[in-house]
């Protein structure tokens, strides 16, 4: 067999790879911007509903941390530490709360109850409102769709009218 000879241009190959690279870089860095901006928009909605959501909470938790009704209340046994969740939530990165770059929000409630806030649009759940975001609703077997995050904080607010101060219904 023949040996054939090729000519490489080396300095070309590296001029390419670093051209890949700096439009890789370019690339991750428009996502993270993305990322940023979903997030920003996001937190305009997820900020107040999740401060009521533990205000709403908070006003009928007076223990502790333990209940020796059974009930737990909506979140819980304890109180929620409003400013410290809610700046846990703001500077929150994982995926355990936010998912399509930032796109979506989901909070979990307990272990059969979660819901789902969304941008239209950006991610791949569908949209069901003529605003800029959808949600599930909030209540237990809410597997619906919420109409607001106005009504949902008014649907937990006479959810959670119905506990008196020990949980009990």
């Amino acid at each position: 067999m023949k040996t054939i000879y090729y000519s490489v241009d080396v300095a070309h190959l590296l001029d390419l790879q670093k051209e890949q690279s700096l439009m890789n870089r370019e690339r991750e860095d428009r996502i993270k911007e993305e990322g940023r901006e979903n997030k920003e928009k996001l937190l305009k909605y997820v900020l107040p509903l999740m401060h009521g959501i533990f205000a709403i909470h908070n006003n009928k938790c007076i223990k502790a941390n333990y209940s020796s009704s059974g009930r737990d209340g909506f979140l819980g046994y304890s109180k929620k530490d409003i400013e410290k969740d809610i700046q846990a939530i703001a500077e929150s990165e994982t995926d355990v709360l936010w998912s399509d770059n930032f796109a979506c929000f989901t909070y979990r409630i307990s272990e059969r109850n979660k819901f789902k806030i969304w941008l239209h649009g950006k991610g791949k759940f569908e949209n069901n409102s003529n605003m800029e975001y959808s949600m599930t609703s909030i209540l237990p077997g809410g597997r619906t769709y919420a109409e607001s995050i106005e009504k949902e904080l008014e649907n937990i607010a006479r959810h959670c009218a119905r506990y008196t101060d020990n949980w009990e219904d």
